[in-house]
């Protein structure tokens, strides 16, 4: 099997490599007709085009040729099946050359539009001329770009901003970036410079970014993530923006001369005190002279050091409380409409107040309505206390009852008598049959308590009442 320049494994992950009978099937040519087998057909064209994206991703990059993914063999022969995938990529869009997409970017979105719609009428017209002017094979090393991969790049940049933008400066909407610095931090991604580039040129037109180039031909970046979209301008970096770079890199520029000075001074009494020992005593009083000066300068540049950053301490207080003056006044806007009115409190009082009224006069007049009919029924309220004066007469004339036992009293040395409720033989005595009646008379007894127990108060009183009545009638 000869090399490959990225394996077949990693083009064709869910495939057996190994299968010289699968691998011959997915690099021989497709059938002239797709509508014979149309799901083999489109599950081996979907399989060449994952592999030309795993292959991107395995080397790298975005920039593809035709010629680069063709050297990819299987037991020394070339896929017959890439030319038909890699036609259907350019023609639905998903390969665009290079140097047209560049130049479509640098344009507008309109014009890039406007060519991906004639993709397929280029293609039309290279079935009738298969090979461009420049030569039989000069199509297959032209560079094109995978627009799948280059768009994931191009949101993990996004991603690395917004990060970026997060951790340095949570409160602001936008960030400022040196150019060199974001080139740095996307290295991974973008290996190429001209990669970068482009894709810089993508995001100014998502209206994501801003390049700005300063006086000394340095790049600065804008990054504006919440005003993305075609409703929005593109952002633009302000005066204030500006000026506060240029504090920042002058205080870079005074910060790297007192470490250059630092440096100097250190060297200048080394120098001096060499000087002094081997008794050069001119040339240590020259050091001597060179280090008051350094000194000197070295104060001038530490109290620039600290202007500048006291300067940019108030630029950024500044924009600090700009941003809480706005908000606050932001707060008190919502608070003012959502404010309640007095007028509209005693309002609702009272409309309270006002079915209170009505609840009322409706339970009035239902009272009203149930006195008429106790009225038409012959009862009235003087009946009714006399009644209730009676009632309350009896209570006060009927005798206090026994409370209820809970049980029958047994004297502790005595056993509980046995209940027999046999008849006695006839050769018993007469003292055992008195004594069987003794015990019947007593359990009829405990039974008449126990039921006494579970009357009700009612049934008490009804009962003492008619056992009162019982000798006035007699």
């Amino acid at each position: 099997m000869s090399s490959n320049p990225v394996p077949l494994s990693f083009l064709f992950p869910d495939q057996d490599t190994t299968d010289e009978e699968r691998m011959d099937f997915l690099f021989a040519l497709f059938p002239p007709n797709p509508n014979l087998n149309s799901d083999q057909y489109n599950s081996k064209m979907e399989l060449w085009k994952n592999a030309i994206r795993n292959y991107c991703k395995a080397v790298n990059t975005s920039f593809i040729a035709f010629s680069s993914i063709s050297a990819v063999k299987f037991d020394g022969k070339t896929s017959l099946a890439l030319c038909a995938c890699w036609e259907s990529l350019v023609s639905s869009g998903k390969l665009l050359k290079k140097s047209a997409f560049k130049s479509s970017l640098e344009q507008s979105w309109s014009s890039w539009a406007v060519g991906k719609a004639f993709v397929p009428l280029k293609w039309v017209g290279s079935s009738l001329l298969p090979f461009p002017r420049s030569g039989r094979d000069g199509w297959k090393m032209e560079q094109y770009i995978h627009v799948d991969t280059f768009i994931e790049k191009t949101d993990l940049t996004v991603s690395i901003l917004q990060k970026k933008m997060s951790k340095n400066c949570p409160m602001s909407e936008s960030l400022l970036i040196p150019y060199y610095d974001l080139a740095e931090l996307c290295i991974d991604i973008f290996p190429t410079e001209e990669e970068f580039e482009l894709c810089l040129l993508y995001l100014q037109h998502r209206k994501l970014i801003c390049v700005h180039e300063m006086d000394d031909k340095t790049k600065i970046i804008k990054f504006c993530p919440g005003k993305s979209g075609w409703s929005w301008s593109a952002p633009v970096v302000s005066k204030e923006e500006l000026s506060k770079i240029e504090l920042e890199k002058s205080l870079k520029i005074v910060q790297d001369e007192i470490a250059r000075l630092n440096e100097r001074l250190t060297a200048v009494k080394k120098e001096a005190i060499e000087f002094g020992k081997v008794g050069a005593k001119k040339r240590a009083y020259r050091c001597i002279k060179l280090k008051h000066l350094l000194e000197k300068n070295l104060d001038t540049k530490m109290a620039m050091e600290s202007n500048l950053e006291r300067i940019i301490s108030q630029f950024e207080d500044q924009k600090s409380m700009s941003l809480v003056i706005n908000s606050m006044k932001n707060s008190a806007e919502v608070i003012k409409r959502s404010q309640v009115s007095i007028d509209d409190v005693d309002r609702t009082m009272d409309e309270i107040e006002d079915v209170m009224s009505h609840d009322q006069t409706i339970q009035d007049a239902m009272s009203s309505i149930n006195q008429k009919f106790m009225e038409n029924a012959g009862i009235f309220d003087e009946d009714l206390e006399k009644e209730l004066e009676e009632l309350a007469s009896l209570d006060d004339d009927m005798p206090s009852l026994p409370s209820v036992p809970n049980g029958v009293k047994r004297s502790p040395s005595k056993s509980p008598p046995k209940r027999s409720f046999t008849s006695v033989s006839q050769s018993g005595s007469e003292e055992g049959f008195t004594t069987t009646q003794d015990v019947q008379s007593d359990s009829a007894e405990e039974a008449s308590l126990f039921n006494d127990s579970l009357l009700s108060p009612r049934s008490k009183l009804r009962r003492a009442t008619e056992s009162r009545a019982a000798p006035l009638a007699a």
